[in-house]
């Protein structure tokens, strides 16, 4: 070897560099090391190139040697290469536990990589701490949120090596958001950017994550032509490979074109959605792009039976949801934040309020979005059963929770008499000024989101084919659609004119010229 560093000591190297690629390349043409490479060495390398296979691949088996005790390895002094090797092994039992929804499994092996992790292997302590973020993600537990922050800070600090501090940043990110910590999201994606741009990495791959991360708070900030931008952004800066990052821009994506009423993009990003998560990548994929498709679905055309005939596809059901064990719940709230919308739109709201309690008190004091997303969902319920005060006091937490972050698209995503609640709350003094905060902003400051309480083109139809005396059955007839789903748009053009009838919404459309 001439004195060569060994193999993985290169390919780690490289990946402290940023250059992933290049690491990969070496492990691939590695053949034999020689016969003075240690077992040590050979098992790290093995592992190396295990934790840097494409997600969404099953993560290979790398059985530790037996022909030398790893601890005690007289090539390894000080047990170097050991202890990386032990982490390495570690990250990998951890991403094997993930896709299985193996919980206490995935916490006892990301413990035990951080146990092991050397101090200045930056590019590991980041990988570790991005699995103590899929912990948290999946348990709601402080204490892993914490540890995942205490080790991806370390690496964040070191500007000495801007590629691992920019990646540090971004894992912050992740874990900031998944917590609900909006400002803190953005100040550490703009530090990751600001730091890439005076890098030379502000179009280096490491660059994608913080866009993205930064897309996220301005979409749910109602920011959504500058979302959409960052996203897009993130989108080509990330290697066709990373997948995690991709999915998740084509998911939001989606979401952000259909609230720009761009049917068409939204379509696009979810098929790329779709192509990137065939394979599983974390829990429960399938019910992940279930829930994605029924949102983007209700939110855009409100065609119930296609909405239904995914959920049934998917065994997408309040029942199974209900009678969930209470140690699951926690890994599930976005399929029950999911499945609210769809119970909204089709108005059932007894079962709104069991699944929004579930959903409520599976968040916990750590993840305040889906706790936010459950007191609108039921103060919606609660006004449709004619129960205006509950409704009015739901709306009112809602509004306290979501204050600090300064949340707005939960409160819109789902059926126009959010707005309508909004606007009554603004008759509270307790509440007025967060109500005010809200509907401001949903007004679209960027001047590129449509008005939450103008009608769509689909209800337009309508309410057109309506004034010209049609019935139900006969606009389902003329637009091609459930007969539901027409009943569906009534509902929601009343909830936008403000009027409680078929009569009254003509006269309204007709007063302001919409027909």
């Amino acid at each position: 070897m001439g004195g060569d560093p060994p193999i993985w000591r290169r390919a780690y190297a490289c990946l402290e560099r940023g250059e992933s690629d290049e690491a990969r390349a070496l492990l691939a043409a590695r053949g034999c090391e020689g016969s003075e490479a240690s077992p040590t060495a050979r098992w790290a390398a093995d592992l190396l190139a295990a934790v840097l296979a494409p997600s969404g691949t099953p993560a290979p088996s790398v059985p530790r040697p037996a022909s030398v005790g790893i601890e005690d390895d007289p090539t390894d002094p000080g047990g170097e290469t050991a202890a990386f090797a032990l982490a390495l092994h570690a990250v990998l039992e951890s991403r094997s536990a993930l896709p299985q929804g193996r919980l206490d499994d995935l916490v006892e092996w990301v413990d035990r990589a951080a146990h092991h992790v050397p101090d200045d292997a930056l590019w590991l302590r980041a990988s570790i701490a991005s699995l103590y973020q899929a912990a948290f993600r999946f348990t709601g537990r402080a204490d892993l949120r914490d540890r995942g922050i205490v080790l991806a800070e370390r690496v964040a600090d070191r500007v000495d090596r801007p590629s691992m501090a920019i990646l540090g940043r971004g894992v912050l990110a992740t874990i900031h958001l998944i917590a609900g910590r909006l400002h803190a999201t953005l100040d550490r994606c703009d530090a990751a950017i600001d730091l890439a741009a005076s890098t030379g990495f502000a179009e280096h791959p490491l660059a994608a994550m913080p866009h993205q991360f930064r897309g996220y708070v301005l979409f749910e900030w109602n920011r959504i032509a500058e979302a959409r931008d960052e996203l897009e952004r993130a989108w080509i800066l990330s290697r066709p490979r990373a997948t995690g990052v991709r999915s998740g821009v084509a998911r939001t994506l989606t979401a952000v074109c259909t609230a720009l009423g761009d049917d068409e993009a939204a379509d696009l990003w979810f098929g790329h959605l779709e192509e990137i998560v065939s394979e599983p990548m974390t829990l429960r994929n399938r019910e992940w792009l279930a829930a994605v498709r029924i949102r983007h679905g209700t939110l855009r055309d409100r065609d119930l039976r296609a909405i239904d005939s995914w959920r049934q596809s998917y065994d997408y059901d309040s029942d199974a949801l209900s009678n969930l064990d209470p140690a699951a719940i926690p890994a599930r709230l976005h399929e029950y934040e999911h499945l609210l919308m769809v119970l909204e739109a089709t108005r059932q709201w007894e079962t709104i309020l069991r699944i929004s309690e579930i959903l409520r008190d599976g968040s916990g004091a750590t993840r305040p979005w889906f706790a936010v997303r459950a007191w609108m969902a039921r103060a919606v319920a609660l006004d449709g059963l004619g129960r205006r005060d509950e409704a009015d006091t739901a709306v009112a937490r809602a509004l306290d929770l979501a204050q600090a972050e300064g949340y707005v698209r939960v409160f819109l995503d789902g059926s126009p008499v959010r707005v309508g609640l909004l606007r009554r709350a603004l008759d509270d003094r307790a509440t007025a000024a967060e109500s005010q905060r809200v509907l401001d902003a949903a007004r679209a400051a960027d001047g590129d989101g449509p008005d939450p309480t103008a009608l769509t083109p689909k209800q337009l139809q309508v309410i057109h084919l309506v004034a010209q005396g049609h019935s139900n059955r006969e606009v389902a007839t003329e637009l091609g659609v459930a007969e539901t789903t027409v009943r569906t748009h009534l509902r929601e053009v009343y909830a936008r004119l403000e009027v409680g009838s078929r009569t009254a919404a003509v006269a309204e459309a007709r007063r302001r010229r919409l027909i």
